[in-house]
């Protein structure tokens, strides 16, 4: 691996999707940014995935000691998976969550294993982040109001990264 560098959400954003994209084995369409509660229509696909900015917040203990030169940053990562499954009968949503290959818990883990430990890297293969992503949670899968073959849920990562700010101010 090269060198930590000076970063940015949006180039820790475009690592994260593309690593979804090459271990989820899905076409760059199905991995897309955009926030999950504001999507007009679902994809032609059983699953899909949603990359967010979910904001972020100063490593204060060192960003006030090393200012400018030392600004650290965590950001939260949210990634929703929307899955699509309707073998279910009315009231009844086992198969759409455990089913072994449209199921949304097989997503989950593969989501989850997509991510875990993940280190975002440049093209070079520099290092985005001070550290691999965290895992910092998720929702539960809840199943969509308006089409109920339709559900997703979010897991949300942490990204601990040295902002790129322009070192000639103070």
């Amino acid at each position: 691996m090269g060198t930590i560098l000076r970063s940015n959400p949006i180039d820790i954003l475009e690592s994260v999707r593309a690593r979804l994209v090459e271990v989820m084995d899905w076409p760059e369409e199905r991995v897309r940014f955009g926030d999950p509660d504001d999507l007009e229509s679902y994809p032609q696909a059983d699953q899909f995935l949603t990359v967010w900015y979910g904001g972020d917040r100063p490593e204060t203990n060192i960003s006030l000691a090393g200012g400018r030169v030392d600004d650290r940053h965590y950001f939260q990562v949210e990634v929703t998976l929307f899955t699509r499954c309707g073998l279910d009968e009315p009231g009844s949503g086992y198969w759409w969550l455990t089913e072994a290959e449209l199921g949304h818990l097989v997503w989950v883990n593969a989501l989850h294993n997509a991510l875990n430990v993940f280190l975002p890297v440049d093209k070079d293969g520099n290092g985005l982040c001070a550290e691999p992503l965290k895992h910092a949670g998720g929702t539960r899968p809840k199943r969509d109001q308006r089409d109920r073959d339709w559900g997703k849920s979010t897991s949300t990562w942490v990204a601990h990264f040295l902002t790129d700010v322009a070192q000639g101010y103070q």
